[in-house]
């Protein structure tokens, strides 16, 4: 799992990490790419520096790798492949957000977890 924020969705980033996405899909790797959009008006009313969450006007993009055969070659593939997604999103958010943006940290740094018999990552 891995994820990206962005300020607002832009049309042709989303239209070319889905159309990647279905590029990208076998039968061996699965990739699933979601986007969430929340109201910020109740997160946005607690002034930053109060808590220790930095407030900000962004959303999450969160892509989900799966795969059949739990193999070394498999985890190398998905890893390259959900930062190859990551970054369209990424780069799709510099306008807004700068530099800085290089994805959401707190995806991506668990080990292998295990769904109905397929590794994901």
């Amino acid at each position: 799992m891995k994820g990206a924020f962005f300020v607002k969705p832009k049309l042709e980033v989303i239209k070319k990490a889905l159309l990647r996405i279905a590029e990208l899909n076998t039968e061996e790797h699965d990739f699933l790419m979601l986007f969430e959009h929340i109201p910020f008006k109740k997160s946005l009313s607690v002034p930053n520096g109060t808590a220790a969450f930095y407030r900000t006007e962004t959303s999450n993009a969160v892509i989900i790798t799966s795969w059949k055969n739990n193999t070394a070659e498999n985890l190398a593939i998905a890893r390259r492949i959900t930062r190859e997604l990551n970054a369209i999103i990424v780069a799709g958010g510099r306008e807004e957000l700068g530099p800085a943006n290089c994805g959401y940290g707190n995806y991506g740094t668990c080990s292998r977890m295990y769904f109905c018999g397929r590794a994901m990552l």
